[in-house]
């Protein structure tokens, strides 16, 4: 398997505004003090050159989306770009196959201009297109040897020359869920952490939606600390603590259309499912080393 990176500035998007329906945000409640914590997040001044790293078209929207849109510059790379899935169809052939990526790097790069981001999509084709279950394991190790290479050097790029404190922010999917390919991208970014960690700030996203079921959720972080090994790791959250704050990651979520269903077209696909239930919201995990790096 074979790609090479390629930067391409996105297009202004022409999609009219998003009705969300007040009806579909949530009114979970909470004592948590999330506005804090929130500001941890806020923009800074190494905000330009954050590294967004999406297994799928919609990963970072979905599972941080708000959380990019405050932050509002950085890269996105997509690594599986080449695809043939729409929610609710499993139709594999090959004009599907075209069709589909095309309408999801278009929605990718309506998702890039909204937030600021300059997206990179890599050559790689998804567990669909490749013809392998998305939720079987197993694979996980060959398919990250087979992107290392490309994934790492799309990181690595705009760090050539580069003196920045503090250090920019590496967003990365925890893997929760067990997708495959979700599996894949962590696997890589842990198996180099020591090469990366002087270079970024790195932070694991729940993967949204799949966070969002409880069970599902907790046995992807016992997995995501058992990749960590020695390494702590620390939760923080990103509040989507009013009204204004689901409209808008509804918003952003609705600029993927391709891959919604009625099941996943509420706040609370999009907030992680914890225990006692909290008000919606966003989630990485950090490494422990960069907590005393927090922005803001």
């Amino acid at each position: 398997m074979s790609a090479s990176p390629s930067w391409t500035r996105s297009q202004r998007s022409s999609s009219s505004a998003f009705n969300c329906s007040k009806s579909r945000l949530s009114k979970f409640g909470g004592n948590w003090n999330l506005d804090a914590v929130t500001e941890e997040f806020g923009p800074d001044g190494a905000a330009a050159l954050d590294f967004y790293l999406a297994p799928h078209s919609d990963d970072v929207c979905f599972s941080i989306g708000q959380l990019a849109h405050s932050r509002g510059a950085g890269m996105l790379c997509t690594v599986f770009t080449v695809t043939a899935y729409q929610a609710g169809r499993r139709q594999l052939v090959a004009d599907d196959i075209r069709a589909t990526t095309r309408i999801r790097i278009a929605e990718d790069a309506s998702f890039a201009q909204r937030c600021g981001l300059v997206p990179q999509w890599l050559s790689f084709p998804d567990a669909f297109a490749r013809g392998q279950p998305p939720f079987d394991a197993a694979p996980a190790g060959e398919v990250a040897r087979q992107i290392a290479e490309v994934v790492m050097r799309a990181i690595l790029a705009p760090t050539i020359g580069r003196v920045t404190h503090p250090r920019p922010w590496l967003f990365c999917p925890a893997g929760i869920g067990g997708h495959v390919d979700h599996l894949a991208v962590t696997t890589v970014v842990m198996d180099n952490i020591d090469r990366l960690s002087p270079l970024y700030r790195i932070a694991f996203y729940e993967d949204l939606h799949y966070a969002s079921k409880a069970d599902v959720r907790a046995s992807g972080v016992t997995r995501l600390k058992e990749l960590a090994g020695d390494r702590s790791l620390a939760r923080r959250v990103i509040a989507l603590a009013d009204e204004a704050a689901q409209l808008s990651k509804m918003e952003l979520v609705r600029l993927y259309p391709s891959q919604l269903t009625a099941r996943i077209d509420s706040i609370e696909a999009y907030s992680p499912a914890v225990a006692p239930p909290a008000m919606p919201h966003e989630a990485v995990w950090v490494l422990q080393d960069d907590m005393h790096h927090l922005p803001g």
